[in-house]
């Protein structure tokens, strides 16, 4: 199943204006799309690895959106169809520069193999296991 990845921020100031266009409209325009089976937006809180670097009073609004779709031209016909540019054109002046969109595949889980499956399906791996 193909899935849509995109991420972006919005530009300092203009947090409040995304957070209410999201919530009143944007989640649910997205999720009514012909050809999305799914839409999940995530907003970044701060890093991992430095927790102060993004304090409450500098916090931009950044998002992470996954669209999986029914398949690629189904996509394609999405983001280049009339209704879904209008909708972009409506609020991009808030974002911190135009957000690209990549099309992305899972990645095949290993994570539900028994250690012994793994061992020998991927005995070149396992040196350092």
């Amino acid at each position: 199943m193909p899935f849509l990845v995109t991420a972006h921020s919005t530009q300092p100031g203009k947090e409040d204006l995304y957070e209410k266009f999201l919530q009143k409209r944007k989640l649910w325009f997205v999720r009514n799309l012909p050809g999305v089976k799914r839409y999940d937006v995530y907003r970044t809180d701060h890093r991992v690895d430095d927790p102060a670097a993004n304090k409450p009073a500098d916090m931009r609004y950044n998002l992470v959106a996954i669209i999986e779709v029914e398949d690629l031209e189904a996509a394609r016909k999405m983001h280049v169809g009339p209704e879904y540019q209008a909708f972009m054109a409506e609020y991009i002046g808030w974002l911190e520069e135009d957000p690209s969109m990549y099309v992305a595949h899972e990645v095949e889980s290993t994570a539900e193999l028994s250690k012994q499956e793994f061992i020998a399906n991927h005995s070149e791996d396992t040196a350092t296991a």
